[in-house]
């Protein structure tokens, strides 16, 4: 039975073209269809200039997107509530995409009394002092600030990030619901691996793939290198390449359907980050039973234990130059693909999550 009205708040810079550019609009599609299987109505407020309500073709999904109107994107995020108050009005729960979509999720809640989920998927002050610096570090610190202490429950996709932000702002708040993979369609592949290392993301700063190009260069020069992504780094990361003689595939941003035979034929997967939240794309890497190699830091903890469902390795060169070594034996790249399918489509499946997802949602909404 359907129950409720659903009103979805996305990011000051979220939008479905969004999605449909980074290949995860099928992931927002699947996770919409849920929604709707179990709500009367959804609402979704992004910034898109047009409106895909039709193109769901969902009778009781729609879409809110930007107006032309003459404002800033970020006045006109903020300020979403009033200017699609009418068919908001009725909303009875409210379920934020970042910490930014909480400040308009506030606002509605003035009006119509319905309680705010607000999703925390990573720290965003650090992100935006690692990309940006200190100024705009301290503004989403104070908007961080805010939602966290308004919102009505803060969804964590880590329990350590519930560990962390339970102490600050209440256990009774915090709510684990983890990232979540389509295991049917992320699985191993039936053809033989192929023989490159495999990166799928952002190129930015945080991901710090120079450090991975520097340790490849160190560890085993000859092992082919696919990235598949785009980012701000990638003109220093080819030059970088280059200079350092290696073999390094540039694909761009995949389809989404084309992942899963890039994750299945690949030697390893490897992600050097500096820090994470729950990342999607290991996730997808470990349903397809490909060995994983990531850095030692907080959001990939939750996920890899060392020597079992993936290796953990220091985020410098060194460090995952013998991460790489270590993957050198095939028995081992066997008993971690194994060991990290069989973690994640017990704990991590969509049906799983989502089936979570929607009684929390339900069982706080009026």
């Amino acid at each position: 039975m359907k129950q409720g009205i659903l009103t979805l708040m996305f990011s000051t810079t979220g939008s479905i073209a969004a999605y449909q550019r980074a290949g995860s609009y099928p992931r927002f599609m699947a996770r919409l269809q849920t929604y709707a299987d179990h709500f009367e109505a959804v609402h979704v407020c992004t910034l898109d200039m047009r409106d895909y309500t039709a193109e769901w073709g969902l009778s009781n999904a729609f879409h809110h997107p930007m107006p032309h109107l003459p404002a800033t994107s970020m006045l006109y995020h903020v300020l979403s509530p009033l200017i699609h108050r009418h068919a908001l009005r009725h909303t009875t729960v409210i379920r934020t995409f970042n910490i930014t979509g909480a400040l308009p999720a506030l606002l509605l809640k003035a009006f119509t009394g319905a309680p705010v989920f607000v999703s925390y998927g990573y720290s965003l002050p650090d992100f935006v002092r690692f990309q940006s610096g200190r100024l705009k570090y301290w503004l989403y610190r104070l908007v961080e600030e805010i939602a966290l202490r308004a919102g009505d429950r803060i969804i964590v996709a880590t329990p350590g990030q519930g560990r962390k932000l339970g102490a600050r702002y209440g256990e009774h708040k915090i709510i684990w619901l983890p990232n979540f993979v389509d295991t049917d369609r992320f699985r191993p592949g039936e053809a033989p691996r192929s023989d490159y290392l495999l990166f799928v993301g952002r190129f930015t700063a945080q991901k710090d793939l120079a450090t991975l190009l520097r340790a490849l260069a160190q560890a085993v020069p000859q092992r082919p290198l696919k990235l598949v992504g785009r980012g701000e780094k990638e003109a220093s990361l080819r030059t970088l390449a280059a200079e350092l003689g290696l073999t390094v595939e540039f694909t761009g941003v995949l389809p989404n359907d084309r992942l899963p035979e890039v994750y299945a034929s690949a030697w390893a997967f490897v992600l050097p980050s500096h820090f994470e939240g729950m990342p999607k794309a290991l996730l997808e890497a470990m349903a397809c039973g490909t060995p994983c190699l990531c850095s030692d830091v907080e959001g990939i903890r939750d996920l890899i234990i060392d020597g079992e469902t993936g290796l953990l390795a220091p985020p410098t060169v060194d460090g995952i130059a013998e991460g790489l070594r270590r993957l050198a034996a095939a028995d081992l790249r066997a008993h971690l693909g194994e060991k990290a399918r069989h973690y994640v489509v017990n704990e991590f499946s969509m049906t799983q999550v989502l089936a979570r997802e929607i009684e929390l949602l339900q069982g706080v909404g009026r």
